[in-house]
This record gives structure tokens, sequence and C-alpha cells, in this order.
């Protein structure tokens, strides 16, 4: 029983990390489609980097308001 407590002593804040390196990671590719001259000019890559980039922002307020402690 001893052995559970400490392994999730252990990975307690792991959760906080992986959601904001998602969001973190969501903008930046997004942010590379849009620095990019020859794919800024596609209108299907131009959708999928701005979804990208308002998916990121949402993870990142999701972060902040509900993953607070």
């Amino acid at each position: 029983m001893s052995s559970s407590a400490n392994l999730s002593y252990k990975t307690f804040d792991m959760d906080r990390f992986l959601v904001l390196s998602a969001a973190v990671l969501l903008m930046i590719s997004a942010m590379q489609d849009f620095l990019a001259p020859r794919r800024r000019t596609d209108p299907v890559v131009i959708i999928q980097a701005l979804t990208r980039l308002l998916l990121g922002i949402f993870i990142v307020y999701f972060f902040i308001s509900v993953l607070k402690r």
C-alpha cells in the first residue's frame, strides 16, 4: 500500500505539465505554418493552423482556470 502512495506522489504534477506542453506544441506548430511563405498561401493550411492555435489557447485557458491548485 505504501508503494502505490509513493508512486502517486511522484506523478502528482505530471498531468499539469502534459496539458501545458500539449498547448505549447499546438501553438508552435500553428506558428510554423503561419511563418512558412509557401504554406500560408494554401487556405486549408491556414484553417488548420487557426484551429490548432485556438485549441492551444483554449488549453492554456483550461490550464489556468481549471487545473490551478
